[in-house]
């Protein structure tokens, strides 16, 4: 009995201790600073985050990790030296460990040491969450440059991101002459136009983007692998100066004969006269390409033909009784260019008539190429040439601006 009366005696004290501590001795072992850290070089596979990012701090782990390129779309398979990534990575706690309720109870992130822009999330099962932005720069040696370089007839000398690509990666034009491109004759005078079959000199100039460099052999001394232009050896040279901090640029030298002609001069192309009730999306039905090389086509997945009606509003099908507008896109097929160097065509015919309202767009292609687009707008009137046709269309515009008048004023009051 006395054995019984003294473990009940040492388990109250135990209750009345437990309940005499303050809550905060239970809680969770709050986290004021994140340490990771980032070891990336070139070629590693991007998929594989665990393997190039560690984070420091007990308590925190990873709850997602992805890496964006400069346009905000997704990386590449690998890193890749010159370009810029932007990492986002969300952090959470293991069991036992918190993230503040308040960012003002938060030190910061940090990576490799560097502090990092974040930012913290809440949930509202309580739990929290940091999030970290971080814009990083892969720099390393440059060792061989290679570009790509095909000119035709009649293209503009100027507008060289048309024919040149660059294929290494660290490197772009260099701008501190001002142009980065120098074309001259076989006499040595200036070029503005290439001529078919007519061999021209070109002085192409390139410098190593941020936290790139040209390789250096042990001495200290410029030192590069190769250097290649469509895959051929040149003449190269390169230089560096100081001012206001260290640069350096090389200087192509090659010699290159223009292709025949492909350029597209002239466009013509039909649209059938009766379009009530055809589907836009299916232009093929009621378009007809009388240029070769032209590709009826749009960027970034556009269509390349749709429609608005006479309110702005997208449709997929034409009905009688309203005007639209068509705006129809192309480009130029493989082995065919269109230059937006003069930004017209010699001649652009809508069933046999010229056509006059189009203007040109551009788009950079994986391969760094500018592809340029043309955009077409035709009206289209379904109203009708009767008068009843025509009255029927503007009582029936009259009544929709009205009631959307009367719904505007409803939204701002309510």
């Amino acid at each position: 009995m006395k054995k019984f009366k003294r473990l009940l005696a040492v388990f109250m004290s135990a209750v009345i201790l437990l309940c005499i501590m303050p809550i905060s001795s239970f809680a969770a072992q709050g986290i004021r600073a994140v340490e990771t850290q980032l070891n990336v070089s070139p070629g590693t596979d991007i998929n594989n985050w665990d393997e190039y990012f560690t984070v420091n701090t007990a308590g925190v782990e990873v709850a997602s990790f992805l890496v964006f390129d400069d346009s905000y779309g997704v990386a590449d398979e690998i890193f890749e030296i010159g370009d810029d990534y932007y990492l986002e990575i969300v952090l959470c706690t293991t069991d036992g460990y918190a993230f503040p309720d308040s960012e003002f109870e938060f030190e910061g992130a940090f990576i490799n040491g560097e502090e990092a822009q974040w930012y913290l999330i809440s949930e509202e099962d309580g739990s929290n969450y940091i999030v970290i932005e971080y814009i990083y720069n892969l720099g390393g040696s440059i060792s061989a440059v290679d570009l790509a370089l095909d000119i035709y007839g009649d293209m503009a000398a100027g507008s060289f991101y048309e024919y040149i690509t660059i294929n290494s990666n660290g490197i772009d034009f260099y701008y501190g002459n001002y142009h980065p491109i120098k074309v001259y004759d076989a006499e040595g005078n200036d070029v503005d136009y290439f001529a078919s079959e007519n061999s021209y000199t070109f002085e192409i100039f390139l410098e190593p983007k941020e936290d790139c460099w040209f390789n250096k052999d042990d001495s200290g001394s410029f030192a590069m692998e190769s250097v290649t232009v469509n895959g051929e050896a040149v003449e190269y040279y390169i230089d560096s100066y100081t001012s206001n901090g260290y640069y350096e640029y090389i200087k192509i030298v090659a010699q290159i004969t223009a292709k025949t002609s492909n350029y597209i001069k002239d466009v013509s192309f039909d649209i059938d006269a009766d379009l009530v009730g055809v589907d836009v999306n299916n232009w093929e039905s009621f378009i007809t390409i009388h240029t070769p090389g032209l590709i009826f086509e749009n960027y970034l997945d556009d269509p390349a033909v749709w429609a608005v009606n006479s309110k702005g509003d997208y449709v997929d099908t034409l009905e009688k009784g309203d005007i639209y507008t068509l705006y129809i896109c192309f480009r130029a097929d493989e082995g065919y260019f269109i230059s937006q160097a003069n930004e017209t065509f010699d001649s652009l015919k809508i069933n046999g008539e010229e056509y006059g309202n189009y203007y040109f767009s551009d788009y950079i292609a994986e391969d760094g190429k500018y592809i340029y687009y043309v955009c077409v707008e035709k009206m289209v009137d379904l109203v009708g040439d009767g008068f009843f046709d025509k009255l029927i269309y503007f009582f029936k515009t009259l009544f929709a601006d009205i009631r959307d008048f009367f719904l505007s004023l409803f939204v701002e009051q309510y």
